[in-house]
């Protein structure tokens, strides 16, 4: 019995998505800014990844590049668990759990990764509510020190 419980536990957290740690992804974020959201849409999806596509309008940086245009597109992109033949593939995802679940006129703290100056959208490592800015200024700067 006990052996049934612990393929059964094996093969759920096989088949889950796990979020990497905020420091983590500090790690690998080039800036940071405060938005409000102008539009949400979903897709295009596939049974590999699920996308979300935001249009944003920059309130202020938080850390990095200063933000000079006024509306911009960003995508979040993050992996399904799926399956490659036998083995089961549990993707491990920047995100917080909280970009798919955006609205019209929220405001939020999106953490960017580095994008190719001719690239028009920016890439969304990770959405975090607004009440955790200090949490990661305090990441930051444990970063820099470590460094």
């Amino acid at each position: 019995m006990a052996l049934i419980a612990l393929c059964w536990a094996t093969a759920s957290a096989a088949s889950s998505i796990v979020h990497e740690s905020r420091e983590a992804v500090l790690v690998r974020t080039q800036r940071a800014i405060v938005a409000e959201v102008r539009g949400v849409q979903s897709g295009p999806d596939d049974e590999f990844s699920r996308v979300v596509t935001l249009r944003i309008q920059p309130i202020r940086s938080v850390f990095g590049a200063a933000v000079t245009r006024q509306k911009m597109r960003c995508e979040y992109r993050e992996g399904r668990p799926h399956r490659r033949g036998n083995t089961a593939v549990s993707p491990l995802v920047s995100g917080s759990g909280n970009e798919f679940d955006l609205k019209r006129g929220e405001r939020v703290l999106l953490l960017l990764a580095e994008t190719a100056k001719d690239n028009p959208q920016c890439a969304i490592l990770r959405v975090e509510p607004i009440a955790n800015e200090q949490a990661i200024r305090t990441g930051l700067a444990a970063l820099h020190d470590a460094h």
